[in-house]
């Protein structure tokens, strides 16, 4: 009886971590994302500039609520604050180490922390 008990209960915990594990960065809620851009990245030029990219879809520098997306194979980043500002950025990947952000307007290189 406790073998037959134990081995559902194994199998239910067994399916939710395969579901958390392999979820990551998937489609949720109509957001999608590159999993390499996941982590904390640090402006090659100074070092007071880190960005950091959530799984849910949030990013984070410094204060105000952010938002980032993958959009036709651009990095999308929002802030909300006062206004909505959003900024749309080539974005290129060199050793899965180096992030470079570029735009009309500035190229940015980070490195992965």
């Amino acid at each position: 009886m406790k073998k037959r008990k134990t081995i559902p209960a194994v199998s239910i915990v067994i399916l939710v971590l395969s579901i958390i594990l392999f979820s990551g960065c998937g489609e949720v809620n109509s957001f999608t994302c590159d999993n390499r851009l996941l982590g904390v990245w640090k402006n090659r030029r100074t070092d007071s500039e880190i960005l950091i990219f959530y799984p849910d879809g949030s990013w984070d520098s410094t204060g105000h609520d952010k938002t980032w997306t993958i959009e036709d194979k651009k990095l999308v980043l929002t802030i909300e604050d006062e206004n909505k500002i959003i900024y749309e950025y080539d974005y290129s990947f060199s050793n899965n180490n180096t992030l470079t952000l570029s735009n009309n307007r500035i190229t940015n290189v980070y490195l992965k922390k």
